[in-house]
């Protein structure tokens, strides 16, 4: 399934299934997690991956969101992809959330696709061109519109890696997810032609 960064993990979660599973153990805190695989925007290919949605009592507040975000040195700061700015005082990441924003260049903009519990989410990055593509339920985001005026593209020639940050709103709050980076993927329409591959086929790992 791949692996998350453990050397990174806050002490609000814990990781199981290979370290491809986050589970929130400490509530009313944000608590975020990054990939071990990075991608370069600017360059050649188009990674993918899914996240499941395993547990979430969105109806009492708790939230999660996925996407891509810059590869950082730490979470200390709790980042939440596309609204934390970066380690170079410039850069933002990307991300949806289960409430149907997403998050770029330092806002939140409400798309209206929302995922719940037993959700399956689909992480795409077109790296030549900067964009990012989400698949939600089986339903492609279109955010070509606002990404032709710049508001979602991500800045070209800084490192990328799958991201997720979740919030558990109650002390019993059950939160969790899973990520998937190396197929087989519930969205295989991706990949019939050819252009998009999984994550883990991208060579650059931080171990």
């Amino acid at each position: 399934m791949g692996a998350l960064n453990a050397s990174l993990k806050c002490a609000h979660i814990r990781l199981s299934n290979s370290n491809s599973t986050v589970s929130v153990i400490h509530p009313q805190r944000f608590a975020p997690v990054q990939g071990i695989v990075h991608v370069v925007c600017g360059s050649w290919g188009r990674p993918y991956y899914e996240v499941t949605i395993d547990h979430l009592d969105a109806a009492f507040g708790s939230t999660c969101a996925v996407g891509w975000d810059l590869k950082r040195e730490s979470l200390a700061n709790f980042p939440i992809a596309g609204l934390t700015c970066g380690e170079d005082g410039v850069s933002y990441g990307v991300s949806i959330q289960n409430d149907g924003f997403v998050n770029a260049r330092g806002k939140a903009e409400f798309v209206g696709f929302s995922f719940h519990q037993n959700s399956v989410v689909g992480c795409g990055l077109d790296l030549a061109n900067s964009r990012a593509v989400f698949v939600v339920n089986g339903k492609t985001i279109d955010l070509s519109a606002a990404q032709e005026q710049e508001d979602m593209r991500l800045q070209a020639n800084c490192a990328f890696v799958p991201a997720a940050t979740i919030f558990a709103a109650r002390l019993n709050s059950q939160c969790q997810v899973t990520f998937n980076f190396t197929g087989p993927f519930k969205f295989e329409q991706f990949f019939k032609d050819g252009r998009w591959s999984a994550l883990a086929d991208s060579k650059s790992k931080d171990v």
